[in-house]
């Protein structure tokens, strides 16, 4: 019985010896379930980000001389985003086993990302913008040069063929 009762004691002494190891299993399995749920969730965001980058009209026009559906650009941006989405799911199942060293750059690197985010949601708002007023002003250069009948004043002169928009 008197080593029974110093087996209890040596436990109750050294439990937290064992609960760290007991949270590490755990730790690991979480982290095992965050890079498998991780996993699926980029999965579908890339493929769902790749079919909208392909639904625009220029990128299908682009993608008219693609050979195989790996070879759209929706495809390639689709990889692009799984790949940095799986840099974070990577850096939350490291952050859960405790490797916050290796964590730090990949935050670094979100935080450069997302300072710059809003500086392209700009520059693509101006751009529409641009595109937008560009086809006013073809539409209305076309509309004051038809409105002076300068294709007649054109086939005056001698000239035969204009090209047309």
């Amino acid at each position: 019985m008197d080593i029974l009762n110093q087996l209890s004691d040596w436990v109750n002494a050294n439990s937290e010896n064992f609960r760290p190891e007991i949270a590490w299993a755990d730790r690991i399995l979480a982290a095992i379930a965050v890079l498998a749920v991780g996993y699926m969730i980029a999965k579908i965001i890339a493929g769902i980000a790749g079919s909208a980058v392909n639904k625009i009209p220029f990128v299908r026009n682009a993608n008219e001389e693609a050979v195989s559906s790996e070879a759209t650009s929706g495809h390639s941006i689709g990889k692009a985003l799984f790949y940095l989405l799986m840099l974070v799911v990577f850096a939350a199942a490291l952050a859960m086993v405790g490797l916050t060293q290796v964590v730090e750059p990949v935050q670094n690197m979100w935080d450069q990302i997302l300072g710059f985010l809003p500086q392209l949601v700009a520059a693509a708002v101006i751009i529409g913008f641009g595109l937008i007023f560009a086809n006013i002003v073809k539409r209305m250069v076309q509309s004051v040069l038809q409105a002076a009948q300068v294709d007649n004043l054109i086939a005056k002169t001698g000239v035969t063929e204009v090209t047309e928009t």
